[in-house]
């Protein structure tokens, strides 16, 4: 229909304790065969930690993945709620991004991913929803559940780091470089709001319109400078 799709394929094995290491190593040499993304998830829950050892002869979780051949700057994964120093170590050393999901981790009463830990191990972090768990499509209630989860441990990012979060930030973990950010060269990806809250005078308007965020507020969106909602036709 002449409108750009922001799309990519992946490599996405379930998980470590549902997966053989051949299968996994088998995964990651087609993911580099065809420079694929490599999605799965870690640690989202300590039961699971627990099949993922008992299934792999004890191995750290992080280290299964690591001797599959699955770790690396083109690889997401999901949740990594129960990490310790050694798995934040390995993720920091592969470049393999953590995609936080904070609203799934809260229906699910899986944990609190620890934030302030996973960046000062250098841990590359994204932001997700996790839709079959969550059930919650908004990116921007996503980034505020995030600001929220991550009081738990302390001083939160600010409300524009959440806004870069799901942005410039997701949109680099994916390695779209040319997408979520407004510059000279960019795909424009862009969307038209009109919020009901009087924000322009606040001395924090970023944190108003996060915190007071309305889906209405919504009117227009383009994708690579093409109408795609409303659409015209």
């Amino acid at each position: 229909d002449g409108v750009a799709c922001r799309t990519a394929a992946m490599i996405a094995p379930r998980f470590a304790p549902m997966c053989s290491m051949d299968l996994m190593q088998g995964l990651a040499e087609l993911a580099t065969r065809h420079d694929a993304l490599i999605a799965s998830h870690i640690a989202e829950t300590l039961g699971e930690c627990d099949l993922a050892a008992a299934a792999h002869r004890g191995l750290p979780y992080p280290r299964i993945y690591e001797q599959a051949g699955l770790l690396g700057p083109r690889t997401l994964l999901g949740h990594g709620i129960h990490l310790d120093a050694l798995g934040r170590e390995i993720l920091a050393r592969t470049g393999t991004t953590i995609v936080h999901c904070p609203t799934a981790n809260r229906f699910l009463g899986s944990g609190m991913m620890n934030r302030p830990a996973l960046t000062a191990a250098g841990v590359h972090l994204a932001l997700g929803s996790d839709l079959g768990a969550g059930g919650e499509r908004s990116m921007v209630r996503v980034a505020r559940a995030m600001l929220e989860a991550a009081r738990v441990w302390g001083q939160p990012p600010s409300a524009a780091h959440a806004w870069w979060q799901i942005t410039v930030g997701n949109a680099d973990a994916l390695g779209w470089c040319n997408a979520g950010r407004l510059a000279a060269g960019a795909e424009a990806d862009l969307l038209a709001l009109r919020p009901t809250e009087g924000w322009e005078q606040c001395a924090h308007p970023l944190e108003r319109l996060l915190f007071a965020w309305d889906d209405r507020w919504l009117r227009a969106a383009w994708v690579d400078g093409q109408p795609a909602w409303p659409r015209s036709d």
